[in-house]
């Protein structure tokens, strides 16, 4: 009896050890691709010399597609990709149907990888602004579970609403968050909403430092 009660107390911790470590490299992971995606920003920027829009319309206002559809020509195995038709349009049909690293952490042709939408943030700044002239400090991106988003669709999460984002982020009891300097933290979910809203904008960022108010939360950091 004794020695079944020992053989399970066993299992049970290298049960809990197994899943922490397979749980700690997902988190790598994931972090290796906001880094990417932030990355192909830059490279986007080298040409364009300026972000790119979150939503890419036509003239008249129609949606085509999302900030990631831009970026596509810039990620490291880039793919042809028509700009000036919708993203489920048949051009790109087959494209948007298909997983696109790094946004989608699965199989299936949805997103991970979210812009943080609203007033003063990167993708919804006033001016069109090189990534590079933001303050380090600055939110660009989160990783986002909870909602099917396609890749190519717009669909991002917004700034009233980044508490959301906090607790469906992909692991449950975290969040992966990329700055503009390329640095991506993992923030334990115990990090209050309207702290990290502040960081997520241009002027919040200006006047916050994230090695004094974020640092008590993160748990893994890249670089």
């Amino acid at each position: 009896m004794l020695s079944a009660i020992i053989a399970g107390a066993l299992l049970s911790v290298i049960v809990i050890s197994l899943w922490k470590t397979l749980n700690h490299r997902a988190i790598r992971d994931h972090q290796r691709r906001l880094e990417t995606a932030i990355i192909a920003l830059y490279n986007y920027n080298d040409v364009v010399r300026h972000m790119p829009p979150r939503v890419i319309r036509t003239q008249t206002g129609k949606a085509l597609g999302s900030w990631r559809m831009a970026l596509v020509p810039y990620l490291p195995s880039p793919s042809f990709v028509d700009l000036g038709v919708p993203w489920n349009a048949r051009a790109n049909r087959y494209l948007a149907s298909s997983p696109m690293y790094p946004f989608c952490f699965t199989e299936k042709p949805y997103t991970n990888i979210v812009a943080v939408a609203g007033p003063d943030t990167a993708f919804d700044h006033r001016e069109a602004t090189a990534i590079s002239d933001f303050p380090n400090d600055l939110i660009v991106l989160v990783e986002y579970k909870a909602r099917r988003i396609s890749w190519a669709g717009p669909g991002d999460v917004r700034l009233a609403d980044i508490d959301s984002a906090i607790t469906r982020g992909y692991h449950g009891n975290g969040i992966n968050v990329a700055f503009v300097d390329h640095v991506v933290w993992y923030l334990d979910n115990t990090v209050p909403s309207n702290l990290l809203r502040r960081f997520c904008t241009v002027a919040g960022a200006r006047k916050l430092n994230r090695d004094v108010e974020l640092s008590a939360y993160v748990r893994f950091s890249m670089p």
